[in-house]
């Protein structure tokens, strides 16, 4: 019988700030992947082909960008299973992100919440990271401006990230949702998405034809908007053939009792506090989404649909919906 580890490892690692823990877990991770050790306390993982964006995911669960920001535990994450790994957000130089303390727990809630501010250690890392990884299941690159790149001089930033991770690429996400970084929302106004979005499609067409195959380019957005917000997204991503849209279950209002310490530090939160109901009531509401833009819909630690499709759950990180 397989000795349940969790609860002792949980009662360690709450010893520790939520950052330091949370580095602490990868770092081991990844040393019980390179000793060999780690197909020992997994089970097997599961063997169920999808086809999605014209790539075959390994199976239907798969890891959201924002775990690990530089590339540098793929092949330990790809150990544990994920059918899909998606590393980032990189921008083009390193930074720090936003002051430290920045992720706090919510013990009661089963939560965290984060402000993080798109901490990585820049393109070159990234890159170096990517290009050495041994597990060889689908991978996503997800790219986003630095903090000091000026709202006006964003798509510089996005389509040195494009370039660059491009020949690496099983897919492409443009990172346009974080609250974290400065002023990043007004990229999903009409004329700044319309800009944004013409001119990465211009070049990841141009660098598909240099790569010989296409790498299909999706589309992170922020959770909270509004019908008009929805109807002027999916008009642009319809007329700019993007391959996908993300979108993230966070929504302040639904979280309650939370809501007044997230805004005090400015953040996000990440994880449990969503319902069967709640969740659901998220489907209706972006159903209009759903219904116009007939591509690819995946939502960041909670979904992953094809709206042609209607049969089997399909999962990314922990939450889920139908197909």
């Amino acid at each position: 019988m397989m000795i349940n580890w969790y609860p002792i490892a949980r009662s360690l690692m709450f010893c520790l700030d939520a950052e330091e823990a949370h580095h602490l877990a990868l770092t081991q991770l990844r040393a019980l992947a390179s000793s060999g050790l780690l197909k020992f306390v997994l089970d097997e993982s599961i063997d169920d082909p999808i086809e999605l964006m014209g790539l075959t995911l390994l199976n239907r669960v798969g890891l959201a960008a924002g775990l690990d920001k530089n590339a540098a535990h793929i092949d330990a994450l790809g150990g544990i299973g994920f059918g899909f790994i998606e590393v980032g957000t990189v921008t083009p130089l390193a930074q720090a992100g936003n002051p430290k303390p920045r992720m706090f727990r919510l013990t009661e809630h089963k939560a965290l919440i984060n402000r993080l501010g798109f901490n990585n250690d820049g393109l070159d890392a990234f890159l170096r990271h990517v290009k050495a990884r041994r597990w060889q299941g689908p991978i996503g690159l997800n790219i986003g401006k630095n903090a000091a790149t000026a709202i006006e001089d964003a798509d510089q930033d996005y389509l040195r990230c494009l370039e660059a991770v491009h020949p690496y690429a099983d897919y492409i996400t443009v990172n346009i949702s974080s609250p974290n970084t400065k002023n990043l929302r007004q990229l999903q106004s009409s004329q700044a998405l319309e800009t944004l979005l013409s001119r990465l499609r211009e070049r990841c067409d141009a660098l598909d034809k240099i790569k010989g195959s296409k790498v299909p380019m999706v589309l992170k957005i922020a959770p909270d908007l509004d019908t008009d917000q929805i109807d002027v997204i999916a008009a642009l991503l319809l007329k700019f053939s993007i391959d996908g849209v993300i979108v993230l279950i966070r929504r302040l209002h639904e979280i309650g009792s939370m809501v007044r310490l997230m805004q005090m530090k400015q953040a996000v939160c990440l994880a449990h506090p969503y319902s069967k109901r709640q969740i659901l009531s998220f489907q209706n509401s972006e159903v209009r989404l759903v219904q116009d833009f007939q591509s690819s819909v995946w939502a960041e630690f909670s979904v992953l649909t094809m709206p042609w499709q209607r049969s089997k759950p399909v999962l990314t990180s922990s939450k889920f919906t139908l197909a």
